[in-house]
């Protein structure tokens, strides 16, 4: 969702984006790094921007930066998840409320290629790393994380469930770097629609 402005207020939406509603309810948003103004509730392209860089700046940028220290691994994973529900949701036009798990499992398989054979197992997962992670503040007791497993999840024992923190948040970024080149891709028009129709400025 954009951020919401009140009457004269000014405020950053994104990094570098900032926007201001006059007395009379009128907004306005300016790119202070081209000093372009920008229309996101008229131009999908200025709304695809706003968007870039709330999630590159504020979140994957910063998670791929503590990267390189071992007990930084529950924020990386942290940031990394909530990606997941979020532009799935934007992905399929549909809100997530009263849907969750299913949203994130579909995220989920989708990113990381996971077989439907597994979808007990992904029902762990959201349990385990979104719920847990976003409901009690930590991870269920049966994920374990380090960046030394070969793999983002590995799913194939029974009881524990590996995730590499760092392969994890780098499948998530690689992703999104392709949902951007597919939202500017003016033939993908359904998933464009999508989009437009989910991440609303008031």
């Amino acid at each position: 969702m954009g951020k919401q402005v009140q009457p004269g207020e000014e405020i950053y939406i994104a990094p570098g984006i900032t926007g201001k509603r006059d007395e009379n309810g009128e907004l306005f948003i300016y790119d202070d790094l081209t000093g372009d103004q920008l229309d996101p509730k008229k131009n999908i392209e200025d709304k695809i921007r706003i968007f870039e860089r709330q999630v590159n700046e504020w979140f994957l940028e910063r998670a791929h930066a503590l990267r390189r220290e071992e007990k930084n691994g529950f924020i990386i994973l942290m940031v990394a998840t909530a990606y997941i529900e979020g532009v799935e949701q934007y992905r399929e036009g549909e809100s997530s409320e009263n849907q969750s798990a299913a949203i994130f499992k579909n995220g989920i398989k989708r990113i990381f290629g996971i077989e439907n054979k597994y979808d007990k197992r992904l029902s762990e997962l959201y349990k385990e790393l979104r719920c847990g992670l976003f409901h009690n503040g930590m991870t269920g007791p049966h994920i374990r994380i380090a960046s030394d497993h070969e793999t983002p999840i590995d799913l194939s024992d029974e009881t524990i469930i590996n995730i590499n923190q760092i392969l994890f948040l780098e499948k998530v970024k690689s992703d999104f770097e392709q949902y951007l080149k597919d939202l500017q891709d003016t033939e993908k028009t359904e998933l464009r629609e999508n989009f437009n129709s989910m991440y609303e400025f008031e």
